[in-house]
Parts: C-alpha cells; sequence; structure tokens
C-alpha cells in the first residue's frame, strides 16, 4: 500500500454553523452544527484514506490546550494523525452558513505568535519530518505557515548534493542527464550512420525523428512508472524484492497488471525482461557498428570509401573485419577494467557530441543557403551546459 505523508502547517478545529437566518445584532439559532479536524493536508488525508484506507498520515503541530479534542475528530474520521504538541490552543474556525441569502462567514481565532516560546515546537515538527518522510512514497504539503515558524529555516539545499564524487549542482547535471527523448549525440551519429541509410526520401526523416523523439518520451515516462510499481512491490515483498534495472523494469510494469492475477503478472515479466535486453543487445550492436564506421573513417580522404584503399597499412585499417573486432576487443578491455571510471562523463560526453551534431548541421544548412537559425541556441546551450560540467567535474577531481 502507497504511503503519503501530509504536512498539515495550520491545522483548525472547524466548527460548521447552519442558520435558516443570519440576523445581525440579534440572537440566532442554528439549524445544524457539527466539529471536524481540519486544516489542507488534514483535509487531503481524509480524502486520500477515503479512496484508499490507511494511506495518508498527517503530520500536525497541535495546541495542548485542545489538542485531544482535534485527535478525536480526526479519529472519528479514521485519519491518522502524527501530533507534534505546541503551546497554547490549536487554530480554531467557526463558518456560519446563512441559507436564506446564500453567504458565508469565517471566524478565524489563532494563537498570538509573540505570546509563548515555539522554538522547541518548531524543532520538534522538522524532526518528526524528517524520520517519517523517509517511510513515505510521496509528500503533501499544504497550508499558511504558522507565524511561530522562524523566518530563518534553511533554504532548500538539495539542488547542491555531495555524492562521494565532489558538489553536484542542479546546473549543469539537470541538462547532462542521458534524456533522448531531448536531445542525444548517440542518436545523432546513429540517425546519420544508420537510420539516414534507410529513408525512401529526405522528407521521410522529419515524422521518424520526432516520432522516434515522442516514443522515447513515453517510453520514459513508462519507466518512471515501473520504478514506481516496482517500489511498491518491493515495500509489500521484501523477501523477493525486485533488484537491478531488468528486473524493475520488468517487473514493476508487469505489477501494473496485478489485478488481473499472478498468471498474467509472470508472463509479462518474463516477455519485458526479454524487451529489456533486446533493447540493450540492440542498443550494443548498433554502438559497436557505429564505432566501425568511426574507426574506418578516421584513415579516409574526404569523399574516399573503404573500397578506394587497396595497398599499405590503411588497407588493414578499413578492412571492416579488422575494425570490427579491434571495436569489440578494446570494448571488452574497457567494460572489464576502467568503465566505471569514465560512467560518469558519459552524460556530459552524450550532450556535448549532441551540440557538435546541430553545430555540423547548422553549418551545412549555412553552406548550402538555408535558414539554420533554429540551431544555433540549442547548440549554444548544449556547449555551454557541457564546458560547465566538465569544469565541475576537474575542479571535483583536482579536489580545488
Amino acid at each position: 500500500m502507497p504511503s503519503i505523508l501530509c504536512i498539515c502547517l495550520s491545522p483548525t478545529i472547524q466548527r460548521t454553523v447552519t442558520f435558516d437566518y443570519l440576523h445581525i445584532n440579534s440572537v440566532n439559532r442554528c439549524r445544524q452544527y457539527r466539529q471536524d479536524a481540519s486544516g489542507k493536508a488534514v483535509n487531503s488525508a481524509r480524502v486520500l484514506n477515503q479512496l484508499e484506507p490507511g494511506c495518508a498520515v498527517a503530520v500536525c503541530p497541535l495546541g495542548k490546550t485542545n489538542a485531544a479534542l482535534f485527535m478525536e475528530l480526526a479519529e472519528q474520521d479514521k485519519i491518522a494523525v502524527i501530533p507534534v504538541e505546541t503551546p497554547g490552543s490549536t487554530r480554531e474556525c467557526w463558518t456560519l452558513l446563512d441559507r436564506a441569502q446564500g453567504t458565508t462567514t469565517e471566524l478565524v481565532a489563532d494563537e498570538p505568535a509573540d505570546k509563548y516560546d515555539f522554538s522547541d515546537a518548531q524543532a520538534e515538527m522538522l524532526a518528526e519530518i524528517e524520520t517519517n518522510i523517509e517511510k513515505c512514497d510521496a509528500v503533501l504539503i499544504a497550508g499558511s505557515c504558522p507565524k511561530y515558524f522562524s523566518d530563518g529555516l534553511p533554504a532548500v539545499t538539495s539542488f547542491a548534493v555531495d555524492n562521494g564524487n565532489g558538489m553536484q549542482y542542479m546546473f549543469p547535471v539537470l541538462f547532462t542527464t542521458v534524456a533522448c527523448g531531448a536531445i542525444s549525440g548517440f542518436h545523432s551519429l546513429v540517425s546519420s550512420g544508420t537510420t539516414s541509410k534507410q529513408l525512401d526520401k529526405e522528407t521521410d526523416a522529419k515524422p521518424i525523428a520526432y516520432g522516434g523523439m515522442l516514443l522515447e518520451c513515453v517510453l520514459a515516462v513508462i519507466t518512471v512508472c515501473a520504478i514506481n510499481f516496482a517500489y511498491k512491490y518491493n515495500a509489500a515483498n521484501p523477501d523477493t524484492a525486485l533488484t537491478g534495472a531488468t528486473a524493475i523494469f520488468g517487473g514493476g510494469i508487469a505489477q501494473m497488471y496485478a489485478a488481473f492475477g499472478p498468471g498474467v503478472v509472470k508472463i509479462l515479466r518474463t516477455l519485458l525482461v526479454l524487451t529489456y535486453s533486446a533493447f540493450c543487445l540492440t542498443s550494443l550492436d548498433t554502438a559497436t557498428r557505429l564505432a566501425r564506421f568511426m574507426f574506418q573513417e578516421f584513415w579516409l580522404e574526404p569523399g574516399q570509401t573503404p573500397k578506394d584503399i587497396t595497398e599499405g597499412w590503411k588497407k588493414v585499417m578499413v578492412n571492416p573485419y579488422f575494425a570490427t573486432i579491434l571495436t569489440v576487443v578494446l570494448g571488452v578491455i574497457l567494460g572489464m577494467t576502467g568503465y566505471g571510471k569514465i560512467w560518469g562523463l558519459f552524460g556530459a560526453a552524450n550532450q556535448l557530441l549532441a551540440g557538435l551534431g546541430l553545430l555540423a548541421v547548422a553549418t551545412w544548412l549555412g553552406n548550402v543557403g538555408k535558414n539554420n537559425k533554429m540551431f544555433l541556441f540549442p547548440m549554444g546551450f548544449m556547449t555551454v551546459v557541457t564546458i560547465c560540467s566538465l569544469a565541475v567535474t576537474v575542479k571535483n577531481q583536482v579536489g580545488m
């Protein structure tokens, strides 16, 4: 079952009073009266628990004077509450409903911020959030910040994270992730060396390239969903937890169909693991072929093909069998020795290659007299991003 932590910054004891007609400056007798534990996050927890009982828990700072009443009202609605005791009283709100005039009047009573010392309550509230946030799948924060919370609370620092390889910042890391649906240097090589040879005419490139990008985005969304379903499955079944990229992808998507029975899940998981493996193998095959192409072309003059080299050492270098064997052997050696040392650079290297690909296309379009302005901004942006990433990497490695 998913666990949602609802952080209620301003819990309220809500009293709703309904009148047939509300007369000002006179005694009014109500038609209906009710009390509820309230507050934006508490109300959200109430609805979430109605949709899936027990899935949400609320953390609330409650004034000790009337905290017991709030907890009793929350229990009546089956809302699990983690209370944090504060001095004074929990905020109270009276909602006056006038049925005749169709009006609503709100009366709110707050504890004065300067009446008590709330420093311990603030620290305890943050400690409860820190303790419980690790146990949940999602967090919901709602409500106005209490007056007694200090203005000097620390700002968000998660945009700068030390992952053991030095400090990493949101910029440029956000733009050097491998996001094939957005931009990818590897895909520029695939499209120039492989995809282009499969097109009947130039105009086919646009729907194929754009469609490929959209499909990559769909795959990314499905993968995120798979991770969430795998996380949910692992929380409920720690003994048979899904571990590793292949199992999480295949098992996570299969768990989306758990309502159809374990047999369906087992068949889908097997097929999805096969799909994932086939994807990895075809990507490896494509990368190896591209590496062989580039190795051969390195020894050729512009306009030459391997068939034009008939003698000398270059003939050996452009031989497709020699180039393939050398590429595979070097790849195996790298995978068995220094793969982990350069993997961290893959994102930046891939996006730098994308910038160079955009530069090549922009230059070609300019030379043939066509409009190339749409390439200039993304080219410049990706170049700046990858150079900044390189600078951060050098800084972290040399300990500056």
